[in-house]
């Protein structure tokens, strides 16, 4: 017989668990390692940015895809990191609402969606270059703009729309709460919504993401792993090139190296019979 689980059971008896200030010296100093990791995020990667901006022979079809993925990280060190640096010294409590939790966890995965993105861009731009040379020239060379543009909008319907939306949570889910499988979106809405709840005079919720398994699959196939086989094909590829386009390079220098001492030993020959039909017709 299936236990029944209820919001009321998880909390009974007991005060909100998600209180400010739930914050220990461990949490602090992690914390202060991550807002230094966020800062050196956005130095880096703005220092980059500039660095091509200002450097007119730098601006190629590469470090166009390499900039822009830049500015992917750079929104990462400035929002998406401290948001979550600031949740985590407030006990993991989330201020903000509901919505906007919906929202840093959409941006969160729309950001990381693009940045996959662009390092198949980057991947795909490189093999082109050096195997696809015609075709380079003639076609790649004049999409990598609006490939640009395309990777920041194409994760769009997989990451804001369902999940502003909600449909991130549809159908069945389990997850493990405090000893007890859940596996009912009542339930997690009720979990995550319990401190608002219980004390109306505080107006904090937890901020966890959950997802449904066919929300986790899908966006796992389609932002994470179709990318990385097109960018291991490319990579593959371009390795093969490489090596093949080596091995004929080094045959080459073994036949010139060849030919080269098969000229000198035959003028070494040539010089040594003149010299002994010259030493012959001075006997004479």
């Amino acid at each position: 017989m299936a236990t029944s689980f209820s919001f009321y059971n998880l909390t009974a008896n007991s005060s909100c668990p998600c209180k400010i200030g739930d914050t220990d010296l461990g949490t602090i100093i992690t914390d202060g390692f991550l807002l230094v990791l966020a800062s050196a995020t956005v130095l880096t990667n703005l220092l980059f940015m500039l660095t091509i901006y200002f450097n007119r022979p730098l601006h190629t079809y590469t470090n166009q895809l390499l900039v822009s993925n830049a500015a992917v990280d750079l929104l990462v060190g400035l929002f998406g990191m401290p948001l979550h640096i600031l949740k985590s010294l407030q006990g993991n409590c989330w201020q903000g609402g509901v919505n906007f939790c919906h929202f840093t966890q959409a941006m969160d995965i729309h950001l990381t969606t693009v940045s996959i993105f662009h390092l198949t861009g980057v991947a795909a731009e490189r093999y082109f270059r050096i195997v696809r040379v015609y075709w380079y020239e003639r076609w790649i060379k004049r999409l990598i703009s609006p490939m640009i543009v395309l990777f920041w909008v194409l994760p769009a319907p997989s990451t804001f729309a369902p999940i502003l939306g909600g449909f991130h949570q549809l159908n069945v889910f389990t997850r493990f709460v405090n000893g007890t499988f859940v596996n009912s979106r009542i339930y997690i809405e009720e979990w995550r919504n319990q401190c608002g709840k219980q004390n109306p005079s505080e107006r904090y919720c937890r901020c966890a993401f959950w997802a449904s398994a066919d929300f986790t699959l899908g966006s796992t196939i389609f932002q994470f792993l179709l990318p990385s086989l097109v960018m291991i094909f490319f990579y593959a590829r371009i390795f093969t090139v490489a090596y093949k386009q080596a091995k004929d390079m080094e045959s080459l220098r073994v036949s010139v190296a060849m030919s080269s001492s098969l000229s000198v030993n035959s003028g070494e020959s040539d010089g040594e019979d003149r010299i002994k039909l010259n030493f012959t017709l001075n006997l004479k």
